[in-house]
């Protein structure tokens, strides 16, 4: 799947992610409240892989220490193509929701609800 940033406004980031890039997106993901970006405008995943997951552990507290994570943030990561295997994509935000359509990220997040 091939991602790309879809939107950054008021602190607010859309990805979309696209199986075939001439056609609509396939999936949108928004982070809310975002603290760190650290990834391309444009890249593409390995599928036959995990693409998106949250870090935790050792790996989750190297990125707060380095970059100041403030509390009540969550770090998301995703995995690249063609990038040397440590190298990753990252968003911390406040809380983070997909959709197929935009029209569904509209719904606010569970944690504000």
């Amino acid at each position: 799947m091939d991602f790309e940033i879809w939107e950054y406004v008021g602190g607010n980031l859309i990805v979309a992610g696209f199986i075939d890039t001439t056609v609509e997106p396939d999936l949108f993901i928004k982070f809310d409240g975002v603290f760190l970006l650290s990834l391309p405008a444009e890249w593409n995943t390995d599928t036959s892989k995990r693409v998106f997951q949250m870090l935790e552990g050792d790996e989750a507290r190297q990125w707060n220490l380095r970059f100041k994570v403030e509390i009540g943030n969550t770090l998301f990561s995703f995995a690249p193509e063609h990038y040397s295997p440590d190298f990753k994509c990252v968003v911390a935000a406040k809380s983070v929701r997909m959709s197929t359509t935009l029209e569904g990220l509209k719904v606010p997040p569970l944690r504000d609800r």
